[in-house]
């Protein structure tokens, strides 16, 4: 497990990896409010701060020699997840997942795999806006991981 903060000399060197390695990204993507990346087994994921909540699994991105069917949410990627939220625990009030608009059945399994991982997650019910533009994409289910007694910062759409 590599933890890369975010300025740092490493993080740059990853970033700047990532934006050559991945097809079909903007390459703006990979730094957009992140404050750590977190790699294990070909697997990275950024954390953001989002409104005062960890937004874990953010940028997943997978190297293709290592990628399997169901693979987002299964044991690296969960692995992974752990260490987000162990660091996390100590810089935010809460955390969370998020998941595209139509992939409600991704975030379901997600929860379901998180429980056997020992992670208390909850799909919180309809859908919730997580960028600012008008798009449904914006829209997102949401996984929700409690590290404190503040309520969760962002608001239901649906």
């Amino acid at each position: 497990m590599k933890i890369y903060t975010w300025n740092s000399t490493e993080c740059k060197i990853l970033i700047e990896y990532l934006k050559q390695t991945c097809e079909d990204r903007d390459p703006g993507w990979f730094d957009k409010d992140v404050v750590a990346w977190f790699e294990l087994n070909n697997v990275y994921a950024a954390v953001q701060n989002f409104n005062g909540a960890a937004r874990l699994l953010t940028r997943l991105y997978i190297e293709p020699d290592s990628r399997v069917k169901g693979m987002t949410s299964g044991p690296p990627v969960l692995q992974l997840l752990k260490k987000q939220l162990e660091w996390s625990c100590y810089k935010f009030s809460n955390a969370f997942v998020s998941f595209d608009y139509d992939k409600r059945r991704v975030a379901e399994r997600h929860v379901k795999t998180a429980f056997k991982y020992g992670l208390n997650a909850k799909l919180l019910e309809g859908t919730y806006r997580t960028c600012n533009e008008d798009d449904i994409k914006c829209n997102q289910h949401i996984v929700f991981y409690k590290l404190s007694d503040e309520e969760f910062p962002l608001c239901r759409l649906t």
